[in-house]
């Protein structure tokens, strides 16, 4: 076990730069990076609009900040926070982005 060495990143963008995939829903719990994740997934948020749902509970800034950063998209998104959890006040809040249908 361990042994160190790098991991990779890479975008949405770059890991489906050549899919032919139809996205339709993106979930996101990455322990505080959901921002960092949706600006690096922006231009397939553009171009699929798909469901979203991201966990919002893990600071402040990522609580009041995530919502506003998809509106400011003006995407014509739907916005609904649901607590997943009845046990623990602060954990499992996720904000359910829709997408409007025209």
């Amino acid at each position: 076990m361990g042994g160190g060495g790098n991991i990779p990143k890479i975008t949405t963008e770059s890991s489906l730069h050549n899919s032919h995939l139809e996205i339709g829903l993106i979930k996101m719990d990455i322990e505080g990076a959901e921002i960092k994740a949706l600006l690096g997934a922006k231009e397939t948020i553009y171009l699929h609009r798909p469901i979203l749902i991201i966990a919002i509970y893990h600071n402040a800034e990522q609580f009041f900040d995530t919502k506003e950063l998809i509106d400011s998209w003006d995407l014509g998104y739907s916005f609904f926070i649901a607590k997943l959890s009845v046990f623990h006040p602060t954990d499992e809040v996720m904000l359910f982005c829709l997408p409007k249908i025209d």
